[in-house]
């Protein structure tokens, strides 16, 4: 099997996830690379940042769901990402799988301009993926990458939004499946009630109509890159194994399902896409 599946793992999973829950995770995604599927996990930071920038009592500002990142906040940035991206792979490696973790500039994956509005501070958009050191190396490991990009021109480090990230590379490869984990079971209408599916007009004006607010838009913004550039569709669920692992067997059933108008239908009513 060479489906590949990339997994955007939530900061806010991370931090308010439960040991047990989070063990089960990575138990779940060694399963599924033993099964033969290609993993490639990008994780976030958001909790663990945002609980270390008030212990060091510095102020949070956020500018439509991203972080506000001056020089000060991108070393505290380093170091939480560096922290979390080594429990990852420990975690995944003590589970019988084999991890490999990219982060900054000695991963090199990422590369990145300097966010064009400029009022982010050192915050970064993704120029490109080297998708080489992936693929060089997915067939045995699982490769785990933090969202610090650099930039090849002048060195600077930046900032890049994770959803950002993980679309990038799920665009690069192709994914089959791409897989946000979060703290929310899925996309809510103005109603509060979870939608299974959102086309990507329909996403677009959940954004233009602030229905998704905050930590949502990004996602969403990830989701949308993602589809109109070839990916078959995205996958918004609550951070859990058996979430997780039910939106890879039966291609959804779980979460809200990003697709392309054309596809909503067509995953209507749902059914076993991928059996393993």
């Amino acid at each position: 099997m060479d489906k590949v599946i990339v997994i955007k793992y939530g900061g806010s999973v991370l931090n308010s996830g439960s040991v047990e829950e989070k063990s089960k995770i990575s138990k779940g995604i060694v399963s599924l690379k033993e099964k033969g599927f290609k993993i490639v996990i990008v994780h976030g930071g958001s909790r663990e940042i945002d609980n270390a920038m008030k212990q060091a009592n510095m102020k949070l500002k956020k500018i439509r769901g991203k972080r506000y990142t001056d020089k000060e906040t991108l070393k505290l940035l380093e170091q939480c990402f560096l922290s979390l991206n080594t429990d990852i792979v420990t975690s995944l490696n003590d589970k019988g799988g084999r991890a490999v973790g990219f982060h900054g500039l000695s991963g090199g994956i990422v590369r990145a301009v300097k966010e064009k509005t400029g009022e982010l501070g050192c915050v970064g958009e993704v120029k490109s993926i080297d998708r080489s050191k992936i693929t060089a190396i997915w067939n045995q490991a699982i490769p785990v990458i933090s969202p610090l990009a650099f930039n090849e021109f002048n060195g600077e480090l930046y900032n890049v939004n994770a959803d950002e990230v993980a679309a990038e590379v799920a665009i690069s490869l192709p994914a089959d499946y791409f897989i946000l984990m979060s703290d929310v079971e899925g996309i809510c209408n103005e109603e509060h009630k979870k939608q299974d599916y959102l086309s990507v007009e329909d996403a677009e004006k959940y954004i233009e109509y602030e229905i998704a607010t905050e930590g949502m838009i990004p996602k969403l913004q990830a989701c949308i890159n993602a589809i109109t550039k070839g990916v078959d569709k995205a996958i918004i669920i609550m951070g859990e194994a058996e979430m997780l692992l039910t939106a890879v067997k039966h291609g959804s059933m779980v979460g809200t399902t990003i697709c392309r108008t054309e596809d909503v239908k067509r995953y209507q009513p749902r059914t076993e896409l991928v059996a393993y």
